[in-house]
């Protein structure tokens, strides 16, 4: 536990004395490419509007923490949490639902260029990824996995005043989840004979508030 705080006072430490930090909240739009949840959702429950294609969407909500460290470059702690979900009637009665919860950690780094009329941040950086899913039919159950991603992105600012700015962000990334399981059982596309994963490309738009303090 001591090391993470004597690791953060150091990285304070080391902050210019003109620099300042600043906080981001978020929301926006993810469209991403699962091909073995497709496969699994389309093979075993079609919905009665179409396939689901090659790049679903999901809702994100952001929350974001950045240090400058030396000249134009910072470092970024990003928090995302995405909603999933699918809804289709079952073939032999009743309504078939799947959604995902999403939780993405990440460490960012940043360069940055900083003019009087806009900002633009260009990042590179990766974390953790946490899911939970939900499917039920005739019962429900909870499947769980964790796993690792990669992000890059570029961050638009421009001032609404001396320390708040409109951010407009773009970004992609693949993520390696992994397979949901729950007891030890796993999600199966029974007409593959295979373990579905939620591992995706993901390309992102958002829109938020950054404040300088």
């Amino acid at each position: 536990m001591k090391r993470p705080i004597i690791a953060l006072l150091f990285l304070l430490s080391a902050i210019p004395a003109a620099a300042q930090m600043n906080f981001t909240g978020s929301m926006g739009i993810n469209y991403f490419s699962a091909p073995s949840l497709k496969d699994y959702l389309n093979m075993n429950y079609p919905a009665s509007s179409g396939l689901v294609p090659v790049f679903s969407s999901a809702i994100g909500f952001y929350g974001e923490f950045d240090i400058p460290v030396s000249g134009n470059y910072e470092v970024g702690f990003e928090y995302e949490y995405g909603i999933y979900s699918y809804n289709s009637p079952s073939s032999s009665g009743g309504n078939y639902s799947f959604s995902i919860d999403m939780h993405k950690i990440n460490l960012i780094g940043y360069y940055v260029i900083s003019e009087e009329w806009y900002k633009l941040k260009f990042g590179a950086g990766g974390g953790i990824r946490m899911a939970s899913v939900d499917e039920e039919i005739y019962y429900s159950a909870n499947y769980k996995t964790t796993g690792f991603g990669f992000v890059t992105k570029v961050n638009g600012l421009t001032p609404l005043s001396a320390n708040v700015f409109v951010n407009l962000g773009v970004e992609a990334g693949y993520d390696f989840t992994g397979e949901p399981e729950s007891g030890g059982n796993k999600i199966i596309n029974a007409a593959l004979n295979k373990n579905v994963n939620l591992n995706e490309f993901t390309l992102g738009l958002k829109i938020g508030v950054t404040y300088f303090f």
